[in-house]
């Protein structure tokens, strides 16, 4: 059953990826000015805060609402999977007001990544090395810029262990 606030997230969800996706500026796009001037800010604000994170690490490649999976029926949308020489970034954009710091959406996207062909690569130099690895909370109604997580690839190991076991637990 869907609420308000879910739709409310959905539909600026929409913007976002038609933005990162298209190119389409906020303001260009289908059904702008029908947003009361709350939600335009709210996605003003979080362009701004995305911008500003992508430039922090000179990003390069873009992938809005990549899916990535572990197995066929784990896994799961990353809003923006961003790329730099160093960095490979798991972008989410959260509308609500509740402040978010959870990471484990994040280590899962990320861990399901590296499970995807087409994706696994970003994690990785040309040399082989494993670049760092972000995850990035834009969360405008609570935040002014983007939160930023590191994770390791230890912890994606850990966190595959625990997700494992979950899956076994499950299906038992």
């Amino acid at each position: 059953k869907s609420s308000a606030a879910a739709e409310r997230g959905t539909m600026l969800h929409a913007f976002m990826e038609t933005l990162y996706r298209d190119g389409q500026l906020l303001h260009e796009q289908t059904g702008w000015g029908e947003l009361d001037s709350s939600d335009q800010e709210a996605l003003l604000d979080a362009e701004s805060m995305t911008e500003e994170y992508l430039d922090s690490i000179d990003a390069h490649s873009l992938m809005p609402e990549v899916f990535v999976q572990l197995q066929p029926d784990v896994g799961g949308s990353a809003d923006l999977i961003a790329t730099g020489d160093d960095v490979v970034a798991i972008i989410d954009a959260k509308f609500g007001f509740k402040p978010v710091t959870d990471r484990a959406q994040f280590l899962h996207y990320a861990l399901c990544a590296l499970e995807t062909p087409g994706v696994r690569d970003l994690f990785f130099r040309d040399d082989g090395t494993a670049k760092t690895i972000h995850s990035v909370i834009i969360q405008p109604a609570c935040q002014t810029k983007g939160q930023v997580y590191e994770h390791t690839l230890g912890e994606l190991e850990e966190y595959r262990a625990a997700l494992l076991q979950a899956i076994d637990a499950r299906d038992t």
